[in-house]
């Protein structure tokens, strides 16, 4: 269980409830193009904008890539991580991109 990762009266999501957050935007006329509608409308390079349909206002502030132990990503992707393991080491996540 992820601790201290987010203010009192909120918690990390799920993978559940990104689920669920997914299958709604499909739902709601944006399948194929799930990611674009929670992306901020500016900020993003290479064209990778989004439509910002939900007020969720992704923006592309990168990701920690333990693979290369680094941050990267700024500009061009954005990564969430979950409350839900998906090894012993790391958690599952959702990564907005550019197109």
């Amino acid at each position: 269980m992820v601790q201290g990762a987010c203010p009192v009266g909120w918690h990390l999501p799920n993978k559940a409830e990104w689920t669920e957050l997914i299958e709604f935007i499909a739902g709601d006329g944006f399948s194929g193009l799930e990611c674009t509608a929670l992306k901020a409308k500016n900020g993003w390079q290479n064209d990778g904008n989004g439509l910002d349909v939900y007020s969720f206002s992704a923006i592309p502030a990168g990701g920690r890539y333990s693979g290369i132990n680094a941050f990267d990503g700024i500009g061009l992707s954005n990564r969430f991580w979950t409350a839900t393991a998906s090894s012993d080491t790391t958690a599952w996540y959702l990564t907005l991109g550019y197109p």
